[in-house]
């Protein structure tokens, strides 16, 4: 995690260095990169507080808007996974292709990625 977090930190140092000699030395520039920054950095922190684990019960299609804030909407089909957690609920969560009904999936708290365990 400490690891990540140095990473992180360097990543938008540099993203702050190219936005300020970019922008004509212009020290607001500076405040766009800080923000960007720390919502990223809560969204990652979030994503690897979560620990969960549970079954795939079912695969489902579903489209997405993935307008970029232009006028028209853009649609995509993305395939989901509906996970029947350990608690009882149910989660879905974006799928890989190679996911199947049955598979157990472990989100390990510290991690970003999910781990699949393979029932066949």
């Amino acid at each position: 995690m400490k690891n990540m977090l140095v990473w992180y930190v360097l990543l938008f140092v540099v993203i702050g260095g190219i936005v300020f000699f970019a922008s004509g030395q212009e020290p607001g520039a500076l405040l766009g990169v800080a923000v960007a920054a720390v919502i990223g950095f809560a969204i990652m922190a979030a994503q690897m507080r979560s620990q969960w684990s549970g079954t795939i019960e079912d695969l489902v299609e579903k489209k997405v808007d993935v307008s970029s804030g232009d006028e028209s909407n853009h649609y995509q089909t993305r395939l989901f996974a509906v996970v029947r957690l350990e608690n009882g609920r149910t989660k879905k969560v974006q799928a890989d292709p190679n996911w199947k009904i049955g598979d157990r999936l472990v989100k390990q708290r510290g991690a970003t990625g999910i781990q699949v365990n393979s029932e066949a």
